[in-house]
C-alpha cells in the first residue's frame, strides 16, 4: 500500500455511507491477501474489507498506477545498480 493509496481512499470517503474496498491479488503482490487486507482496514476512512470475488467489478482500480510505480521502482533500483558497478 502506499500513500497515495491511503490519501485516495480517504477522498472517496463519505460522511454517511460506508466506505467499502475490495483487496485484489495482482501477480507482483509482495505480501499475501490477508495481510493486504490488514493494511487497508487499519485506515480512518476504510469501513469494510474483502478480498475481490470473481465476477465483481470494482468501481475504481488501483491496479494500473501499482504497476506503473512498480516498473518505476525496477527501473530505478536497476538505474543504481549499474551506476554501482
Amino acid at each position: 500500500m502506499l500513500a497515495s493509496h491511503a490519501e485516495r481512499l480517504a477522498s472517496l470517503k463519505s460522511d454517511d455511507k460506508p466506505l467499502l474496498v475490495l483487496i485484489a491479488t495482482p501477480p507482483n503482490a509482495i505480501l499475501p491477501a490477508a495481510a493486504r487486507a490488514e493494511l487497508v482496514a487499519g485506515l480512518r476512512a476504510v469501513d469494510y474489507v474483502a478480498e475481490l470475488a470473481e465476477g465483481i467489478a470494482p468501481q475504481i482500480h488501483l491496479e494500473q498506477e501499482d504497476d506503473a510505480q512498480y516498473q518505476a521502482l525496477v527501473q530505478h533500483v536497476h538505474a543504481r545498480q549499474a551506476c554501482g558497478s
